[in-house]
């Protein structure tokens, strides 16, 4: 029995404990108005406050919708009406990993202020946007994708 936990258990056990590390929370939602939606891994979940979020998440807003998230660095990011937001890289004092935090604007509207990963390493934090990439050094900013 001793030589089946060593051989079978013990590796099932480390594999779920490496696949729960590789999907840590990045943030949550701190307030959502409208239709908001978080996309993961190809199905929408309502975007309610306390929602978690993880990387590779994309926040989608409706008409006359706004969601505001709070990530483990302490960035704020708000979204208004129709945007998608795609949380694409994320790391924050994560050992052998630098800081890093990528967002991409595909539609829509975004205010932010950064945290600690702007803080720590300058251009570290960047919106990626369909015809250019804003690289943050600074604290607050805005920025809109598509329309006048």
């Amino acid at each position: 029995m001793n030589i089946i936990l060593r051989f079978v258990l013990v590796p099932l056990l480390l594999g779920w404990a490496m696949s729960a590390q590789a999907a840590d929370r990045i943030g949550l939602v701190k307030v959502a108005s409208g239709d908001v939606k978080i996309v993961r891994d190809g199905v929408e979940i309502a975007a309610e406050k306390g929602a978690e979020l993880f990387e590779d998440d994309v926040i989608k807003t409706g008409e006359n919708s706004a969601v505001g998230m709070t990530f483990s660095d302490n960035s704020r990011v708000s979204l208004g009406p129709d945007t998608s937001l795609g949380l694409e890289k994320y790391a924050h004092a994560k050992p052998g990993k630098q800081d890093e935090f990528d967002l991409r604007l595909t539609q829509g509207s975004l205010t932010a202020t950064s945290g600690d990963i702007a803080k720590s390493r300058p251009l570290a934090m960047r919106v990626l946007m369909p015809t250019t990439v804003l690289g943050v050094k600074g604290t607050q900013f805005a920025v809109r994708v598509g329309g006048a």
